[in-house]
């Protein structure tokens, strides 16, 4: 997952497919997306700050920071 810090994208390099999951640090769920192979998620709509990225198919966490 990359960059970190994200700005308005973020990468994904996983696995087809993917399916992920980002929540906030009061693991309220901000997005979910499927992928059928690697992509870009566009994160303009989230606000500045730390968030979580979950795959959900292989249960993994990332801390991403978020600042536009």
């Amino acid at each position: 997952m990359y960059p970190n810090p994200a700005f308005d994208k973020l990468y994904i390099n996983s696995k087809p497919p993917s399916n992920i999951i980002i929540f906030d640090q009061q693991s309220q769920v901000v997005l979910k997306k499927a992928f059928s192979k690697s992509g870009m998620v566009n994160i303009k709509h989230l606000q500045n700050g730390i968030y979580y990225v979950k795959d959900a198919n292989t249960g993994a966490v990332q801390k991403i920071i978020i600042q536009h």
